[in-house]
This record gives C-alpha cells, sequence and structure tokens, in this order.
C-alpha cells in the first residue's frame, strides 16, 4: 500500500498518473477531480494488499503459516 500511496505523490513531481489529479483538484479546490484520482488510487491500494496477502498465504509453506 506505501507503493501505491509513492506512485500517487508522483503526480506532485509532474510525473502524471492519478496523483496529478488529486494535486490538480486539491490546487483548484475541486472535489470531483480530487476523488477522479482518490478513489481509484484507493481501490488500487485496497486490490494490491489483497494480491499481495494471497501471495503471502499460498507462498508461505504450511509448517511457517499459522494460518494454513
Amino acid at each position: 500500500m506505501t507503493t501505491v500511496a509513492v506512485v500517487a505523490h508522483a503526480g506532485k513531481t509532474l510525473g502524471g498518473g492519478l496523483g496529478e489529479l488529486i494535486f490538480t483538484g486539491i490546487d483548484l479546490m475541486e472535489p470531483s477531480m480530487l476523488l477522479a484520482g482518490a478513489i481509484p488510487t484507493a481501490v488500487l491500494a485496497i486490490l494490491v494488499d489483497y494480491l499481495v496477502g494471497q501471495c503471502q498465504y499460498w507462498l508461505i509453506p504450511r509448517g511457517v503459516n499459522p494460518l494454513r
């Protein structure tokens, strides 16, 4: 999730992406533009967190992972 947040901050350094929408929306005080970048960023962070959790669950052996 931290990686997704760092990618969003790349918009502040003219890196483009969803962060550009977020920071432009903040600068212009335009909530719709802010949400156009914030909502997909949040969904992407949740999706990445879920996928990494699934990889962790399946890749760690049964003897080490107490959840399996």
